[in-house]
């Protein structure tokens, strides 16, 4: 109809009834066209379509994620056609057709699976969740194949998995079981000798890189080694760069007179060889130890944005389709109206009967379909609740067992109550980062060490003993001090204790006469003798206070002394400040004495005595008679009568 439309400009569109009028001098014609029924079907059928067709459940995009990374096992192609994706889809369904009641069947090529799989790699928490699940099952499966020898095609795809895992390895810098820093490449092996009077030549090896980055000496007695060639050995170890070797020995002339303590010994170089290779290991541990308090509150927020994410689906899905449904309602009622107007009386009964039927077979649909994406969406925020409760305890479970490494690690590094040898290596060999660790480990644990021999060696320098004695809690040191039978100089500890005694008085020093009386009231004072030495010189002290000669009249004359003030002219008034105001913080009530040594009334003198404010000018003014800055006056006493 809109080519007749357009040749005839009287021609009007009323909705799905046509109306055709031609009306002149020359012609009378009115032609009515009515769209059939089978159109009316199909309108309904496309608006009132189930609007959550394209909506995939948790446990069809799970199958559809374990479809497709299976896939990427089998075929070294980042993506495969969408056509294979869907057979293979089709095929895993088949299996548990119940749980996956996507219908799928009437698809062709499979574009509608791998736009889902682009929707669902941006879904954040879902994605994750699900990749988690689905890479476990693969790696379940893959194992199961292993064990059981099945066909030849699937080992080829776990063969394959195996390739690409072992090539993404080779560009990592963390191993996964140790969790020690890979040495970058050309970095040459090292072969340590250790000999001493209790224990045969046992060589060790690690790779230059670890120790030239931890100890100072290692570093310059490896810059000074020249490496060797062995063509067996580089055969074997595929080192192209040789082997250097270095050699520590008891027995060496410069330790023939020095007791060792075990610090060569293999026990005590292999834990000082962990040490190296794992230099990060108290960050990592710490970086551990921040995830596990974070987990909780992190992995929430993620599922409950996730479950408000599927709860803005939820009421987007029943606003499209009460729309649609409104829609649908308004163009029937529209359409039969208008049939009404064009067909024979006998029928417009049966229009307005057909009219309200599918008016309350629509509101009917809308109310079970609204109840249909309420349940599936109930169903959905269940299934990923569950989902991140399970993923969440494995996630700990991950992170817990990661500190527990890292702790049994330095458990090894660091064994209770066998430091003092790792110490005495770490400050030979001047690794100052295991050197500052030790101290910490000796310090915290003082009280199984402080009997030992060891700590008196003379591999130890006074600098490091004195780094530990710094780290002792003051009970500790007041403790020690009192006792006697170290190994260790015990004038460490004096010169310890009076370097806190003097911060002690530095900081009772800057507090003010109300502070130091709040300290000592509230008892538990550390060194309740340097506190009272404090209160003592505050109670006793006289402060400081003379004549300012910066604030003095220039007709004043004041004495070497600071203290005396003569006149030096007569017949005006003058005045002198002292150097100190009234806000300054003594210890007890402000106060002052003046002695009048020469007073002459006989020319009409007077004297003021009092606190006086801030001025310019020295010459002239009366102290409580003239006013001052901001028109303040002072208070005075005065010869000639009390102001």
């Amino acid at each position: 109809m809109p080519p007749l439309q357009n040749q005839f400009p009287s021609t009007t569109k009323l909705h799905h009834a046509y109306s055709l009028k031609i009306d002149d001098q020359f012609h009378r014609l009115e032609i009515n066209v009515v769209i059939s029924h089978k159109f009316l079907e199909e309108f309904k059928r496309a608006s009132l379509e189930h609007p959550l067709k394209d909506e995939f459940t948790i446990d069809e995009d799970k199958l559809l994620l374990f479809v497709d990374l299976k896939g990427k096992l089998e075929y070294e192609e980042e993506k495969r056609a969408s056509s294979a994706l869907l057979e293979a889809y089709k095929e895993e369904k088949k299996k548990d057709s119940p749980r996956y009641p996507k219908n799928i069947l009437n698809e062709e090529t499979g574009d509608r699976l791998r736009e889902r799989l682009s929707t669902l790699r941006n879904m954040g928490l879902r994605y994750q969740i699900l990749c988690n699940q689905v890479s476990k099952e693969i790696e379940a499966l893959k194992e199961e194949i292993e064990k059981e020898g099945k066909d030849d095609n699937e080992i080829l795809y776990i063969k394959a998995k195996k390739q690409r895992e072992k090539r993404s390895m080779e560009t990592k810098t963390v191993t996964s079981n140790t969790n020690s820093i890979i040495p970058t490449i050309g970095s040459p092996l090292v072969e340590i000798t250790l000999v001493g009077k209790g224990f045969g030549p046992v060589i060790m090896t690690t790779h230059e890189q670890f120790l030239s980055s931890a100890s100072v000496v290692l570093r310059k007695m490896l810059d000074e080694t020249s490496p060797v060639f062995s063509v067996d050995e580089m055969k074997e170890t595929n080192q192209i760069n040789g082997k250097k070797r270095i050699t520590f020995s008891e027995n060496d002339k410069k330790y023939k007179e020095i007791k060792m303590y075990n610090c060569f010994h293999p026990t005590t170089f292999t834990r000082f060889l962990l040490y190296c290779e794992n230099q990060d290991l108290q960050d990592r541990y710490a970086n551990f130890k921040q995830k596990l308090l974070e987990v909780n509150t992190e992995n929430q927020t993620k599922v409950n944005e996730a479950i408000e994410q599927l709860l803005k689906t939820k009421e987007k899905r029943i606003k499209e389709f009460e729309e649609k449904v409104e829609k649908y309602k308004e163009e029937l009622v529209q359409t039969l109206e208008k049939c009404k107007e064009f067909d024979m009386d006998r029928l417009s009964m049966l229009y307005e009967i057909h009219k309200y039927n599918e008016l309350e077979k629509a509101d009917k649909l809308l109310k079970a379909r609204k109840k249909e994406i309420d349940n599936f969406y109930k169903e959905e925020i269940s299934k990923t609740t569950e989902l991140f409760i399970s993923q969440q305890v494995n996630r700990k479970d991950q992170i817990e067992a990661d500190v527990k490494k890292c702790e049994d690690l330095l458990a090894e590094i660091y064994p209770k109550g066998a430091m003092i040898p790792l110490l005495i290596l770490s400050d030979l060999l001047q690794a100052t980062d295991l050197k500052a660790e030790c101290i910490k480990v000796v310090s915290n644990d003082f009280y199984l060490y402080k009997n030992e021999e060891s700590l008196g060696s003379k591999l130890l320098s006074i600098n490091t003993l004195g780094q530990v004695i710094a780290h002792l809690p003051i009970p500790m040191l007041i403790e020690l001090q009192e006792n006697v039978g170290y190994f260790f100089p015990k004038s460490l500890i004096d010169t310890e204790l009076e370097y806190r005694k003097g911060m002690f008085a530095d900081e009772y020093r800057d507090k003010s006469p109300e502070e130091l009386i709040q300290i000592l009231e509230a008892g538990n004072v550390i060194f309740p003798d340097i506190l009272k030495q404090e209160i003592d010189r505050r109670r006793t002290r006289k402060p400081f206070v003379f004549l300012d000669p910066e604030r003095c009249s220039p007709f004043l004359k004041i004495e070497e002394d600071g203290l005396t003030v003569s006149m030096q002219s007569h017949k005006r008034y003058s005045c002198v400040h002292a150097t100190h105001s009234r806000n300054y913080e003594g210890w007890n009530r402000w106060y002052f004495e003046v002695t009048i040594v020469k007073f002459e009334e006989v020319y009409g003198s007077s004297i003021s005595i009092g606190w006086d404010v801030e001025r310019t000018s020295f010459d002239g003014p009366v102290i409580g008679l003239t006013p001052g800055k901001r028109n303040k006056y002072g208070y005075s006493w005065q010869s000639d009568g009390c102001k």
